[in-house]
């Protein structure tokens, strides 16, 4: 929607949105997590402070090329975060791969294709779809895209909660943050003030 811009993040806020996902996704010292995302964006940052923050037995790989090439078969991994399109190549290699070493898979970058979704059913591994932004220092809201908890709604985690401004964009207030509220250009359907469905970018209507 633009071009990058410097954001500075204090550090009371990296720590309370990293025990903010540790809580969301039950991950304790120790837990094997798998870092893929490239550090020059707030998601592969912020599994680095997860990791210190947490106490996590982070293993570091390159974000270049399929997962799957740069993993041992006997590698196991309570967490990892990844784009769509990392997790979309690794069920088209090897399925059966994904549910062995993989527990749980955090999803963000951008929207969830309907032919990943489909490719997810009766996939063993958890696959979580994240909402967030840099302002928001990462994950605000959760969606489960398979397994008994599967939906199409977005849930707050922690203290989080929404609203909508006149133009039907999503507010996300986040009393863990010292700034409270961040006003998004996201379309959203806000079923209550902590579950919404996202409609779209206000950025693409014409």
């Amino acid at each position: 929607t633009g071009p990058p811009k410097q954001l500075p993040i204090a550090r009371v806020d990296l720590m309370n949105s990293a025990q903010l996902t540790g809580s969301a996704f039950e991950l304790s010292p120790g837990d094997r997590t798998l870092h893929c995302l490239p550090c020059d964006f707030i998601a592969g940052k912020m599994m680095l402070v997860r990791a210190f923050a947490l106490g996590l037995d982070m293993h570091f790989i390159d974000p270049q090329g399929g997962i799957l090439d740069h993993l041992h078969t006997t590698d196991r991994f309570r967490f990892a975060a990844m784009v769509p399109m990392q997790l979309h190549r690794m069920l088209r290699e090897d399925r059966e791969r994904v549910e062995r070493q993989f527990a749980t898979i955090l999803l963000g970058g951008g929207p969830v294709s309907d032919a990943l979704i489909k490719d997810l059913e009766g996939l063993n591994t958890e696959v979580v779809h994240s909402y967030g932004s840099t302002e928001t220092v990462t994950h605000v809201a959760l969606r489960n895209l398979n397994g008994p908890k599967h939906s199409d709604q977005f849930h707050a985690i922690g203290q989080v909660h929404f609203g909508r401004d006149p133009r039907g964009c999503l507010v996300v207030y986040t009393p863990h943050l010292i700034m409270g509220q961040h006003v998004t250009n996201d379309l959203v359907e806000l079923v209550d003030d902590t579950h919404f469905r996202w409609s779209g970018r206000y950025d693409n209507v014409i």
